[in-house]
């Protein structure tokens, strides 16, 4: 005979450990197994790329994830990575910024045309996000002139071969390999294993000469994660949800009037109605009664006593599928840093500078990342310039960055007072409030020098002509009562007339 200990509720007693996260198993919860292993083999490859699979499908079909996506991306880059030189040759680094953004900015990537430099950026920011990753090849074509490759997420893996063990030979002989990555002994990546275009072989190219974009989130994370992993199956539930619902609208929209009646029928004296499938020797019963009704259609029901007939009322889809529907699409830009608000604004003045805050932060962090890249790019160039003679050797070739473009704001008049007002203290340049518009500074003052000069050619040909001085201050106009010179100028004039 077996006894049972009772809880205070009369029920089974179960040891709780005093951490209740640790119990893997309780009566209302299934049991969990204990999982202590890298992010790689927590998500092995054929998991990540089912990921990277989802995430690409909901991308073409799910608008929240594509808006979120290329919302961020545009954001980050903008019109904007002109490149600055950082080093102390300002003469040769002048000469250098004006090839690369008038000439390699434009021929960068190997398939040309609409691919520049800040397309480029864009499409990593993008494929960064829904593939989890982007990968880019350091190249040249057959004069030696830099070019850079994009390498989808789906073409760096082993193909059939196996995707984890060891490279037996060859260059990389004894490299661990790890979903399409060979690692040295310390665990560092040295080599990826590029796809051919069936998936069928691979080779081995260097890390040297790859740039693998992506934003870790594991101290020993090799592969990135679509940004949208945790919401994925939410998302696809919500899509599928979606699409039933229409066909529920659809089908709820073709009827135009229901009819009741005591036949629960057609009237088959009206000449509007037709039997179907009446042929000679076939029974007249055969056929499928149809109604000419034009917009629509009608319904029949059988009624037990009278008839009459009325229209269709749809309530679908109601108030709390709408509000479970923006309840996932919260937890989905939650989970990837972005503010609902970008998607369906509150109104709410404070709240969303609030949230367009978090969003500059999420696209800062972006440029962040894409700046290691772009400054790879452009040191390969550079370096490859100097070699083929398009520019002198220089010591610091190295050192670039980038102009960004301007921050989120929902009052574009005080961010414009705020950049005047911090250029004014020093606490900024003009390169870098240029740079948010998409001009250099050079190309800035040239043209302001021209318009300068244009004004002055005119004031002084129109004012021959009718035998009057045009100033500067009256052609700029530079503010409301002309600049302080003007005044006194204009003063000193009038004095001179009353003397006379």
């Amino acid at each position: 005979m077996s006894s049972i200990i009772l809880d205070q509720n009369g029920q089974p007693y179960q040891y709780r450990r005093p951490a209740r996260a640790a119990d893997r198993e309780t009566r209302s919860r299934p049991y969990e197994s204990v999982e202590m292993k890298d992010i790689g083999a927590l998500v092995p490859s054929w998991d990540r790329k089912t990921i990277v699979s989802a995430s690409r499908k909901l991308y073409l079909n799910e608008e929240i994830l594509k808006g979120a996506i290329e919302q961020k991306s545009m954001y980050s880059v903008g019109r904007a990575w002109l490149p600055k030189f950082q080093g102390e040759n300002k003469e040769w680094g002048d000469k250098a910024a004006k090839w690369l953004s008038e000439e390699w900015y434009q021929l960068c990537d190997i398939r040309g045309n609409e691919y520049d430099f800040a397309t480029t950026l864009y499409t990593t920011s993008n494929a960064i996000d829904r593939d989890g990753e982007a990968w880019e090849l350091l190249t040249e074509d057959r004069t030696g002139y830099p070019r850079v490759q994009q390498i989808p997420a789906h073409r760096v893996g082993c193909g059939y071969s196996t995707d984890s063990g060891y490279i037996k030979e060859g260059p990389y002989r004894n490299a661990k390999i790890r979903d399409g990555i060979a690692y040295n002994r310390l665990d560092q990546p040295v080599a990826a294993a590029i796809l051919s275009e069936d998936g069928k072989s691979e080779q081995w190219v260097s890390y040297r000469d790859l740039i693998h974009n992506f934003d870790p989130s594991w101290q020993e994370q090799g592969r990135g994660l679509p940004a949208f992993t945790a919401s994925l199956n939410k998302l696809r539930d919500m899509l599928q949800s979606h699409e039933w619902e229409q066909h529920a609208l659809l089908m709820a929209s073709a009827i135009g009037l229901i009819e009741k009646n005591e036949t629960g029928g057609p009237d088959m004296g009206d000449p509007m109605n037709a039997l179907t499938g009446v042929e000679e020797g076939v029974a007249a019963g055969c056929g499928v009664t149809v109604e000419s009704f034009a917009g629509g259609m009608m319904r029949y029901f059988r009624a037990n006593s009278g008839g009459g007939i009325e229209q269709l009322v749809n309530s679908r889809p109601g108030p709390e599928w709408e509000s479970f529907h923006d309840r996932i699409i919260r937890a989905a830009l939650v989970g990837v840093g972005w503010p609902y608000s970008l998607w369906k604004p509150s109104g709410q003045g404070t709240a969303e500078r609030n949230d367009i805050s978090k969003a500059q932060l999420a696209v800062e962090d972006r440029q962040e990342t894409l700046k290691k890249g772009a400054r790879r790019k452009v040191g390969y160039a550079i370096a490859k310039a100097m070699k083929l003679g398009i520019l002198e050797p220089s010591a610091d070739w190295w050192k670039w960055d980038f102009t960004m473009p301007k921050k989120l704001t929902i009052d574009d008049g005080r961010v414009s007072k705020e950049l005047i007002e911090m250029w004014k203290a020093g606490h900024t340049n003009q390169t870098d409030i240029l740079g948010a518009y998409g001009k250099s500074l050079q190309e800035h003052l040239r043209e302001r020098a021209e318009e300068v000069a244009l004004g002055k050619v005119i004031a002084k040909e129109v004012g021959a002509k009718h035998g009057v001085e045009i100033t500067d201050d009256e052609m700029g106009m530079r503010n409301p009562n002309g600049s302080e010179a003007g005044k006194a100028k204009s003063t000193t004039q009038d004095n001179e007339n009353s003397d006379d």
